[in-house]
């Protein structure tokens, strides 16, 4: 039966020639909370009209721009109702809300008892925070710059019922944003402390699902999922459907499945008990956690849920390429048939090296850094430079086209993703070392690009990289 599309990114199968089945990857490569300030000048005075983007994917895959008037605002004043001196007029036409924070703080310690200033100087740091956000920003400095702003716009506007649940909105934002540069308790933190001021907002309660269905905690999920349903965007609803569709789905699937547990790992699996399978499985992911390590910098700091599906029931159960039998969505999924097999500890430490770069960053990276480093780990980090070749053939795929799922390609296509990601992360380890996977991921962290932190770790940009690459590999093709 087709399944439902995930509404999360999740990270790739194993290659083609280990005859793997990876699950069809998720949709949602990540939530980002835009948020656009736009002005116009209407009369003598600024007209402001301050709406919130909020660009999120769709659980069907197409990322769109989903509009919420959260800051609805006069006409002729942009909501600010102080007037002020010429000074504030032409930094509220410039949208510049820094100057109008300094300028408002300034009348604010001259005329604190004005109800007209507190609540303009509220609206400007809130305006301050979702330009901020607005950027798309992700950079440590700027989300601190945004939660200092917020904070202050809470203490002013705690009697403007209206401009509080924006506040609210706005920190639910943040929280996510910083849950998916790694700050995953702060993040989450965040989050919650919104949802308490915020109530049954069905946005902010779309995060807090959103959150826990990325984990896989599908039931704590399923409540703030539900009230999501609510939104009036549609986009949110579509969101939170899918979500549910999935959740209801996986949990019907696995009531009947047995769970075995251990400090590490959660293994569910179907039919009758088998002290002997789950010790295998769980044995083959302990045995992989040092490896792991090694490349990654650590293994996962959450416990790793593992799905093991008998006989041709992961199959029917996924949306799959003919080429894969094993993937990574927030869980682990893995094929019996494949326990006996001579793949079976190398399939367990790629996919498990993908559980420790989402639980690293708080999502997935591009699919070559994920692939390749997944590779390292399960086969080591010197390629078989004359197989590699072999895969890759006569065509290159530049390494910014791997990015997303290789789920999307035929047999001989993935296997040649698989080769150039795993020569691309090889070249990188032989040349600087095993921490150089680690020093990615902890750049990218702290919110920078990929390209930026090859830049900043390597001095490679891309680009370099990918000539280097080939160089090394001995491409001779087009």
């Amino acid at each position: 039966m087709k399944r439902v599309a995930k509404t999360r990114k999740a990270a790739g199968g194993v290659p083609a020639s280990w005859k793997k089945r990876p699950q069809k990857k998720s949709s949602i490569d990540s939530i980002i909370i835009g948020i656009t300030v736009a002005a116009f000048g209407v009369t003598l005075l600024v007209v402001a009209v301050v709406l919130i983007f909020l660009k999120l994917e769709s659980p069907f895959g197409s990322k769109k721009r989903l509009t919420a008037d959260l800051m609805t605002t006069s006409e002729e004043t942009g909501g600010f109702r102080w007037r002020g001196s010429s000074e504030l007029s032409k930094a509220l036409a410039k949208k510049d809300w820094v100057a109008a924070v300094r300028i408002l703080e300034a009348e604010y310690r001259k005329h604190g008892t004005s109800a007209d200033i507190r609540h303009d100087l509220g609206q400007a740091h809130l305006n301050a925070a979702l330009e901020i956000l607005g950027r798309d920003a992700k950079a440590s400095a700027l989300l601190k710059k945004a939660s200092l702003h917020l904070q202050r716009a809470a203490s002013l506007l705690v009697t403007d019922k209206r401009l509080s649940l924006r506040v609210a909105q706005a920190e639910a934002s943040l929280g996510v944003r910083e849950y998916e540069t790694g700050l995953k308790s702060a993040g989450t933190a965040r989050v919650e402390r919104a949802l308490r001021k915020a109530g049954t907002d069905p946005f902010v309660n779309y995060l807090r699902g959103y959150i826990y269905y990325l984990e896989g905690r599908y039931r704590k999920a399923e409540p703030y999922l539900k009230r999501a349903v609510f939104a009036k965007e549609a986009d949110i609803r579509r969101a939170a459907q899918g979500m549910l569709s999935e959740i209801k789905t996986d949990l019907a699937e696995e009531k009947t499945f047995n769970v075995e547990e251990t400090s590490r790992f959660v293994l569910k699996y179907q039919g009758p008990v088998r002290p002997d399978l789950a010790s295998k499985v769980l044995s083959a992911l302990e045995r992989s956690e040092a490896s792991v390590a090694t490349i990654v910098g650590r293994a996962p700091q959450r416990k790793v849920v593992v799905i093991l599906y008998t006989g041709a029931s992961y199959k029917s159960a996924r949306e799959i390429p003919d080429w894969s039998s094993a993937s990574f969505d927030g869980r682990i999924r893995l094929s019996e048939g494949d326990i006996n097999s001579s793949s079976f500890e190398r399939t367990v430490r790629h996919e498990y090296t993908h559980a420790a770069t989402f639980d690293y960053l708080g999502r997935s990276p591009p699919a070559w850094l994920d692939e390749g480093a997944a590779q390292c780990v399960a086969e080591g980090v010197s390629p078989p430079l004359e197989r590699l070749r072999s895969e890759i053939g006569a065509r290159w795929y530049s390494l910014s086209r791997l990015n997303g799922s290789f789920s999307r390609y035929s047999r001989a296509d993935a296997d040649r993703a698989y080769a150039i990601s795993y020569a691309a992360v090889g070249y990188l380890i032989r040349r600087y070392g095993s921490g150089i996977v680690q020093s990615l991921l902890e750049e990218m962290k702290h919110s920078r690009s990929l390209d930026a932190a090859l830049r900043i770790r390597t001095g490679l940009s891309l680009n370099d990289l990918d000539r280097e690459t080939q160089r090394w590999v001995g491409f001779s093709g087009q």
